[in-house]
């Protein structure tokens, strides 16, 4: 899961278009990481994703291009990975 919060409903367009862009990238490589949905929750927004490496991933991607905050939250056995992004 990827949540991004701060002040990206200036960039939201930008920021969209970038993680559905690296969705696409990464299943060149592996179909099955896709990502479940992508939606606004208050003042986050929320992506759900198939596989936690795409989590990471679109997480970076993020940081890279907008920089700010980044968190790389793994869970047990690295099964489950939580990615808060901040700008």
């Amino acid at each position: 899961m990827v949540v991004i919060r701060g002040d990206l409903w200036q960039l939201e367009e930008g920021i969209c278009r970038l993680l559905k862009h690296e969705e696409a990238k990464a299943r060149v490589k592996n179909p099955l990481e896709r990502m479940i949905c992508m939606e606004k929750r208050g003042e986050f927004l929320v992506i759900e994703t198939t596989e936690e490496k795409l989590a990471e991933h679109l997480g970076r991607a993020a940081h890279k291009a907008y920089q700010g905050e980044l968190q790389v939250q793994r869970g047990e056995e690295n099964r489950i990975c939580r990615i808060n992004w901040k700008r």
